[in-house]
């Protein structure tokens, strides 16, 4: 999670994300090693989704786009945050509450 990303719209609050997975991932029939993501979130009513994601044959975003797709705000699939869980840390204390850290935040499977 790259905080240095983080913007407010329209109530909504946005910021991209990183994935880099250790083996290559499949889907739909294709293959790729890392994903980046606008992910959206609605703190207030404890919801997130996501907003854009693209798909990359490299680690941390590079490399080949192997699909992209974006969405308008009213198309997001919304998923509710688990209390107690790492979506609620990362939808509320890292996006919600604090301030931009210098590096990013990555996560790695």
């Amino acid at each position: 999670m790259d905080l240095s990303t983080k913007r407010q719209q329209s109530g909504y609050t946005l910021v991209w994300t990183i994935v880099d997975y250790s083996k290559e991932q499949q889907w739909n029939g294709l293959s790729f090693n890392s994903l980046k993501e606008l992910s959206v979130y609605q703190c207030s009513e404890f919801r997130q989704g996501a907003k854009s994601q693209v798909l990359y044959t490299g680690e941390l975003g590079t490399g080949n786009v192997v699909y992209s797709k974006s969405l308008e705000m009213y198309e997001v699939k919304w998923k509710d945050v688990v209390p107690e869980t790492v979506g609620e840390i990362n939808s509320i204390e890292f996006v919600a509450r604090r301030n931009r850290p210098n590096k990013p935040f990555i996560i790695r499977f």
